[in-house]
């Protein structure tokens, strides 16, 4: 139960998929690396700055799995009221996204934007990517865990981007197609729940308890398991099937 408990994360990221922000300074080419990821004009690309002032979505499949694509609006400061708006959205997206892809522009020394952006993104789960290496090499080597060099306006190290990701997804290696993995949160309680009675059990046998007490508790355990099993399903459960499904007479 403790192994089958552990696949919760993988088997979350596989049923729901994830969300992939796109994050950096103005014009650093996060719409243009949209339209390349994509494959359609999504985004409006323009060599003016503060172009995107809003999140921009879509849906991406990638290394096999579905995201859910963010461009957000560059990240500099400003005075200009719904830019400004666009920037907070932008910074509560970076936190609140599974997985970053900060850009920088390799055809120009970094900003004072670009800094910031380095300073406070997340790196267990931020790709730094330089892009525009068809204009210049990068300007200065950064440390960074995972770094990528691409041309999205020439579609070049799109390939390598892609392995990135999915290296950055599946830290620990993708699940096995044999491998049984939980999907389900309701599933992921259960077997908490059910564990953390097994536990119970083995320390009142320990313990020495009344064997009624440790019955309770097996009895708990077994509860739990029947929940995912379909032994006993309560009206509670009943609802949450019935609210995600569409089921016929």
């Amino acid at each position: 139960m403790k192994r089958l408990e552990e696949t919760f994360q993988e088997g979350k990221t596989i049923h729901e998929g994830l969300t992939l922000c796109l994050l950096g300074s103005p014009n650093v080419g996060k719409s243009s690396l949209m339209n390349a990821l994509l494959g359609k004009e999504r985004a409006i690309v323009t060599e003016i700055a503060g172009t995107t002032r809003d999140l921009l979505e879509d849906d991406l499949r990638l290394c096999g799995l579905h995201f859910r694509l963010v461009d957000t609006a560059g990240i500099r400061e400003t005075e200009e009221i719904v830019e400004k708006e666009g920037i907070r959205r932008s910074k509560a997206a970076m936190q609140q996204a599974d997985l970053l892809l900060l850009l920088l522009d390799a055809s120009r020394p970094l900003s004072p934007s670009d800094h910031e952006l380095l300073a406070v993104a997340p790196k267990a789960k931020t790709i730094l990517v330089w892009n525009k290496i068809d204009i210049a090499p990068p300007s200065a080597p950064i440390e960074w865990e995972n770094v990528v060099h691409i041309s999205a306006k020439e579609k070049q190290g799109l390939d390598t981007l892609r392995e990135a990701i999915d290296r950055v997804v599946w830290k620990k290696g993708p699940p096995s197609k044999e491998e049984i993995v939980i999907t389900q949160h309701r599933h992921y309680e259960a077997l908490k729940n059910a564990i953390t009675s097994c536990e119970q059990v083995i320390a009142g046998l320990r313990q020495g308890l009344s064997p009624e007490l440790i019955c309770s508790d097996l009895r708990n355990a077994l509860n739990e398991l029947g929940m995912i099993i379909g032994s006993n399903v309560n009206e509670e459960i009943l609802s949450a099937i019935f609210s995600k499904f569409c089921l016929g007479k």
